[in-house]
Order: structure tokens, then sequence, then C-alpha cells
């Protein structure tokens, strides 16, 4: 299953916030494949990737509740919106 996200990044700028998920990368990797990001300005990033498995979503879902991700996220001002590919 295929995976797009949008951030924007209201308070910070790409610089800080590609430093923390690249920090996160090894973690990811448990659970999403393929996975490649694309500035668009200083404050919005768009991003693709893939599931490892059926059950990915649960551990993206655990894994964006962290709360050292969701410090990072409130003081860089982070908004995400996460979009999942479906079969028509």
């Amino acid at each position: 299953m295929k995976l797009a996200t949008h951030w924007t990044i209201e308070s910070g700028k790409f610089d800080e916030w590609l430093a923390f998920w690249e920090s996160m990368k090894a973690e990811r990797s448990k659970f999403i494949v393929n996975e490649y990001i694309m500035k668009i300005d200083d404050h919005n990033v768009v991003g693709f990737a893939e599931f490892v498995d059926a059950n990915a979503m649960d551990q993206v879902i655990e894994h964006i509740r962290r709360d050292d991700i969701n410090d990072n996220d409130e003081r860089l001002g982070v908004k995400v919106s996460i979009f999942q590919e479906i079969e028509l």
C-alpha cells in the first residue's frame, strides 16, 4: 500500500524539520519502504512511501503519537496531511 504525505512547517524551516526527520529514518524503516521527500519551499514538503505490510498503518499511527515527535512538531508548527492509496 502506498502513502503520500504533505507537511506544512509554520514556525520553522525545512532544514530544521529535515534534521529531525532524518534522525527517525531507522525507526521508520521498520514499517515504511521506498521513502522519498521533496522540498517545495522552506515551509512545505511532500513525501511518498510504501507500507512494509498490512499492519504498517497501525505502526505509523503509534510512531506519530510519540512525545518527541509531537514536541518537535509543536515547536516547528508542523501540520501533516496523510493520503493513503486505495484501489478502485
